[in-house]
């Protein structure tokens, strides 16, 4: 084995805590000061004269700065994830929405770590830190738009699968009650309003494909159907699982997560680091990333009551009138 080139240092820190420093390793090691250079990294930390000492300050910083390596990570590979995606290679995509999604899962609890903080240590931070991480974190502001970039290829690779899914389809099938032409419109203003958009740039989140508009009508009727028959276009079907559970992770760990952390620590009252009240962040988990794939699922769960309505209640009424199994001997 090939040592990493920090094993004295792992020692001394063992012995420092009361353990035993381990078994020393014999063989190679890395070029750790070649690689680290820790005389650089020492440059990037202030002096005792520059800075104010808190007590849970490194604590503080580290949580916050893992959140933004983190964050990038997953900005990254959902820009590798899009490239995928508008090459038709939609399981490849799909693989790295996934991995998108555990990130955003574990950042929910990564950023919870900050709860465990004493007020007293935390207000004087949040104040040094004000409008640069949290909401006002560029990586963070960047994830809900490049998650919702990714519908864009599935939306126009399932009208190519589908051109005549809709009111001019001719089998009746597929014809379900399309949601009002304004709620569309409506679900599109709640996200601008309430998320703030950024222009798209060259990191793999650039404008969609030719073809029309990633939502509306066409897209929902071909969307309904790659629902509804995944097996006649898996691949569009198990992409189109990803992306919600991207979005759920999004929404569900990683806001929802900031928002009852913020609540817990300075009171949803309080304003946050970019000077706004908390309970504003409320609107970062409540919008849907998107807001087509939600109104496919309601009209695909309404059609399935309405059609299966007569098997209501049917499992627990089967278990309830199923004789118990007689007692073995």
């Amino acid at each position: 084995t090939v040592g990493v080139g920090c094993e004295g240092q792992l020692g001394d820190l063992r012995a420092m805590v009361g353990l035993d420093g381990g078994t020393p390793h014999e063989g190679p090691f890395l070029d750790y000061q070649g690689m680290v250079a820790p005389h650089l990294c020492e440059t990037t930390v202030l002096t005792q004269e520059e800075r104010e000492e808190h007590v849970e300050d490194f604590f503080f910083r580290t949580v916050h700065l893992g959140t933004e390596c983190w964050a990038f990570a997953a900005l990254s590979r959902l820009s590798v994830a899009r490239r995928d995606a508008l090459c038709g290679r939609w399981r490849n995509a799909a693989a790295h929405l996934r991995t998108v999604a555990r990130v955003l899962e574990y950042l929910g609890s990564h950023v919870m770590m900050l709860s465990s903080m004493c007020l007293s240590d935390y207000l004087p931070l949040k104040v040094e830190i004000e409008g640069t991480s949290g909401a006002g974190s560029l990586q963070v502001k960047e994830l809900r738009r490049a998650l919702s970039a990714m519908l864009a290829p599935l939306s126009h690779a399932a009208i190519a699968q589908c051109p005549r899914a809709g009111p001019g389809a001719s089998s009746t099938e597929h014809k379900p009650l399309l949601p009002s032409k304004g709620s569309f419109r409506k679900s599109k203003r709640s996200l601008r309003v309430l998320i703030a958009d950024t222009d798209a740039s060259d990191d793999g989140f650039g404008p969609a494909p030719p073809g029309g508009a990633a939502g509306g009508e066409e897209a929902f009727w071909a969307l309904l159907r790659v629902y509804s028959e995944p097996e006649a276009s898996p691949e569009l079907h198990t992409y189109a699982k990803a992306l919600e559970g991207a979005e759920s992770a999004l929404l569900g760990r990683f806001f929802h997560s900031h928002y009852v952390l913020a609540c817990g620590v300075i009171g949803s009252a309080a304003r946050g680091t970019m000077n706004r009240e908390v309970g504003g962040l409320r609107a970062t988990f409540g919008v849907p990333v998107f807001p087509i794939l939600d109104q496919v699922r309601s009209r695909l769960g309404q059609h399935t009551d309405l059609r299966l309505g007569a098997n209501k209640g049917k499992i627990l009424k089967h278990l309830e009138s199923t004789p118990p199994p007689a007692a073995a001997d």
